[in-house]
């Protein structure tokens, strides 16, 4: 049986995957700039929204799977740091050089013009970001090249050190920029809404109705993770929410072959029509998920935990699908 405890720490961590971020120059994102003034040409409102966008989908989703993994395979319930005993053990899943360009974007943001609210919490947290990715980087290392072989671990209880140590200092700040972007992105996400039902655009809105669906079925999976990692859920409770993924995708898939919805909307260029196909994939997936998280009730604890996990994982996937057509 897997340790609960960690299992339940992993999955609140996927519950703050990605949501949805904007498709275009938007007025919520506008007013929270002109705020500040927009004097400067240097990075255009759009760009400097995405940046943070880019780096809050960063933040909860490869920097949070790095920082429960590495947990998973090297802290004990206290932090503590536990000895090497496999000569082939990894540091963590993940890979930090994919953290670095968000967080060079959001610094690019952060230096210049225009300004926005929300500038003063990403520059709260960048430094200390930037000292614990160059942290997990020394971690990442040090097990790539197996020196813990020859040290009998011992730095990596020092690296085990500085990292909790970092952890304290970039945890409070980190909270704050997400929750504060979670606000920014949801009212974005209304006003795009508002566009794309004023301009009848049926497939982007098919789109969303099934991300409102998704995300239905993981807020759903999220509430019922009791404190000691168990699931309270049931077939029963499930149903609905997992007929409304399935109604979904089948809206979805119709309106996707809508000759004229996809000359309007503009999708017709093979690029575009790569994206469609790709969310509908990852949609469909994620249906999959969802399907196998209802058959799994009744079985083991260890098949239920397996399943709500794909399905945090298929929620993640379905986002970014969705942010490429930014």
């Amino acid at each position: 049986m897997r340790n609960k405890g960690k299992m339940f720490m992993l999955i609140l961590a996927f519950s703050m995957l990605a949501l949805m971020a904007s498709c275009g120059k938007l007025d919520t994102a506008k007013e929270s700039i002109k705020k500040y003034g927009s004097d400067s040409t240097k990075m255009n409102e759009v760009d400097k929204y995405n940046a943070y966008v880019d780096l809050f989908n960063v933040l909860t989703g490869e920097l949070s799977t790095i920082k429960n993994s590495y947990a998973e395979k090297h802290m004990d319930e206290a932090g503590n740091f536990i000895p090497t005993s496999d000569k082939y053990a990894q540091a963590f899943t993940g890979i930090t050089s994919l953290v670095q360009p968000a967080i060079e974007k959001a610094d690019k943001g952060l230096s210049t013009k225009p300004k926005m609210d929300i500038d003063k919490d990403v520059a709260a947290m960048l430094d200390f970001l930037k000292k614990e990715i160059s942290i997990l980087e020394e971690i990442e290392n040090y097990y790539e090249e197996k020196a813990f072989l020859n040290d009998h671990d011992e730095k990596g209880k020092e690296l085990n050190v500085k990292l909790l140590s970092i952890y304290k200092e970039t945890d409070e700040p980190i909270k704050i920029f997400c929750d504060k972007m979670r606000i920014l992105m949801d009212e974005t996400e209304k006003e795009d809404r508002k566009v794309h039902e004023k301009e009848g655009n049926k497939i982007t809105l098919g789109m969303m109705q099934f991300i409102d669906a998704a995300k239905e079925a993981r807020n759903l999976v999220n509430d019922s993770i009791a404190e000691n990692g168990s699931i309270n859920l049931t077939t029963e409770k499930y149903a609905e929410v997992n007929t409304k993924v399935s109604k979904s995708l089948d809206e979805l898939k119709a309106v996707s072959k809508d000759s004229k919805a996809i000359e309007k909307e503009g999708f017709s260029s093979p690029t575009a029509s790569n994206i469609i196909e790709s969310f509908v994939s990852k949609a469909s997936e994620f249906k999959n998920a969802s399907n196998e998280l209802y058959g799994s009730f009744g079985e083991d604890e260890e098949a239920v935990i397996d399943a709500v996990e794909n399905i945090q994982s298929k929620y993640s996937a379905l986002i970014d699908s969705y942010n490429k057509l930014r």
